[in-house]
């Protein structure tokens, strides 16, 4: 095969971002520092193969998680409720950044025990605190250990037709960085 003219094409990085049952923790699965789940563990192992065979020092990764994939794993772990964590466990030191979709959401937990409401700057602020700070993971007796803060984005929809809900303004979106930084 002729790869000449493919010469422009340059592959440098990758964006997980896997939404609906896609990913989900198999029965059993209680422990995000060792998953057991096949597609949780390939995925994993899979991702930090194609970083190595492209070369790390020229390697973006990136994760887009919806909400209930990440924080819902505050109030449940399992099925699809926390089914992330693993997989940003697993791959921490490789990741560049994880913008979590603070849109199509309903309200959440937060790390205080709090519900916060979507498009709102405390829910911003709750939810990406969870992510930097760490936060207990329901029914394991584990401790999500929190991200270093330069990994953590926030995931927000451009207008309100590019999401069902969590359009945020951009008044909003300042009070919450600057609650953030």
């Amino acid at each position: 095969m002729n790869t000449c003219g493919l010469a422009w094409l340059r592959f440098n990085g990758l964006d997980i971002d896997l939404e609906g049952s896609s990913l989900s923790l198999a029965a059993g699965d209680t422990d995000f520092r060792s998953p057991t789940t096949p597609k949780i563990v390939n995925l994993i192992d899979a991702t930090k193969q194609v970083r190595n065979n492209i070369g790390a020092d020229n390697f973006v990764l990136s994760m887009a998680p919806e909400t209930a994939y990440v924080q819902g794993a505050y109030s449940n772990y399992s099925g699809v409720f926390g089914a992330y964590l693993p997989v940003i466990h697993g791959l921490r030191n490789e990741m560049d950044y994880i913008h979590v979709q603070h849109y199509n959401t309903g309200s959440m937990f937060g790390r205080d025990g709090n519900i916060y409401q979507p498009a709102t700057a405390d829910f911003h602020v709750a939810m990406a605190e969870m992510l930097i700070t760490g936060f207990k993971v329901a029914q394991t007796g584990l401790t999500f250990p929190g991200l270093n803060a330069n990994q953590v984005a926030i995931g927000l929809p451009s207008s309100t037709q590019a999401a069902g809900s969590g359009y945020t303004s951009e008044a909003v979106v300042q009070q919450a960085l600057d609650y953030l930084i």
